[in-house]
Formats: C-alpha cells, sequence, structure tokens
C-alpha cells in the first residue's frame, strides 16, 4: 500500500503538470483537469518563492473536494465522529494529501500524460489517463483514472485509482485497521506524526 500512496502523489503530479498543447473543455470533467494543468505547467516556470508555492496550493484546492475524500476514507466510521473530530480528521487529510502531491511535484518532468474518453460512474465521472515516462522506456505505462463529482457548481476529484488500486480505499483499509486496533484518538496521533515527518514512507 505505500508503494500505492507513493504513486498516488507521483502520477497526479504528473497528470496536473505535464501537458503539450492543452485545450480545456469547457464545462467537462477532462476539460476540468486539463485546465489545471495549463495552470500548473505556468506556476512551475516561474521561480520558486512563498508566492508560487501559494498559489500552487490554491489550484489544489481548486482541484480536490476534501469532504468528500474525508468522508470516503473514514468510511463507516465518519458517522460516530464528533464535528470537532471530523473537523480535525478533514484538516489534517487534506495536508497530508497535499504534502504527498507537493512531494513530488517537482521529480515528474519526465513524465507524459494521455487522456483517454471519459465515462459516467455512480454521482460522477471518471477521467482515465495513461502516464509514460518520456525518456525511460523500460518504465511501464501506469493507469490512472480521476474521479470527479460536481460540487457547488464546480468539478471536484474525490478519488484517485492508479492501476486498479483506489486512493480511498488505501485510506480507508489503514485507517479503519488504526481505529479498530488503538481508537480514532491514535489515528490523529499518527496523522500529526507523519505531517511532522514531512517525508519518507506514507504509512501511518
Amino acid at each position: 500500500m505505500n508503494n500505492r500512496l507513493r504513486w498516488f502523489g507521483l502520477v497526479l503530479s504528473a497528470a496536473l503538470v505535464l501537458a503539450s498543447e492543452i485545450a480545456a473543455a469547457g464545462g467537462t470533467a477532462d476539460g476540468f483537469v486539463r485546465s489545471r494543468q495549463g495552470d500548473l505547467l505556468g506556476l512551475m516556470g516561474q521561480p520558486k518563492s512563498s508566492a508560487r508555492e501559494q498559489k500552487i496550493a490554491s489550484i489544489m484546492d481548486q482541484v480536490f473536494d476534501y469532504d468528500e475524500l474525508a468522508r470516503r476514507s473514514l468510511g463507516d466510521d465518519w458517522n460516530a465522529r464528533s464535528d470537532a473530530e471530523k473537523q480535525e480528521f478533514e484538516g489534517l487529510l487534506e495536508r497530508l494529501v497535499k504534502q504527498s502531491y507537493r512531494k513530488h511535484l517537482d521529480k515528474t518532468m519526465g513524465w507524459d500524460v494521455t487522456y483517454n474518453a471519459s465515462s459516467n460512474v455512480d454521482g460522477g465521472v471518471r477521467v482515465p489517463t495513461v502516464a509514460n515516462h518520456k525518456t525511460d522506456k523500460r518504465k511501464e505505462p501506469v493507469a490512472i483514472d480521476y474521479l470527479l463529482h460536481e460540487s457547488k457548481g464546480q468539478w471536484k476529484v474525490y478519488d484517485v485509482v492508479i492501476e486498479g488500486s483506489s486512493l480511498v480505499g488505501n485510506y480507508n483499509s489503514q485507517f479503519r485497521k488504526i481505529i479498530r486496533k488503538k481508537g480514532f484518538g491514535e489515528l490523529i496521533t499518527r496523522m500529526k506524526r507523519r505531517l511532522e515527518k514531512g517525508t519518507g514512507s506514507d504509512k501511518l
């Protein structure tokens, strides 16, 4: 599962940053993802600065539905939590997703992403892509599907499926085990510890 979570950061960065000539299909789910590519590609060409990092974080906030991601990754335990617990958990999960994404953002310039035809899924749209390394042909192509839905009139990503493995499903499995064995408080503690370390394994 650690490899899957690391792949998430890698290929999501690639899919959002790399594009040749982007023509966003306004109003569509794949057009939304493609347009974020253009935004980030422009930012990555700018000199490093706190302002640039703030803009990158802002685009990430446009991409993800953190509330839905939190609900799905916590699963059946979501309804058992108080409002304060939900708020703290969602805030920590948002930071974990951002940390994982940003950690790999500068490492993905060697990948190209091809978009395939989108399709409807329960309550949303699946945007399938394939990532190919630009120069190292020995690296196997990686299939990445983005699951989006409309929230308040905006497209938002609520899950990423990499080679058939769901980001939400991986988080849910990990979170559930911790809660069952040690309790919700232990999950919060491990999330905070992971954020403090900043690098290394994505396992809590």
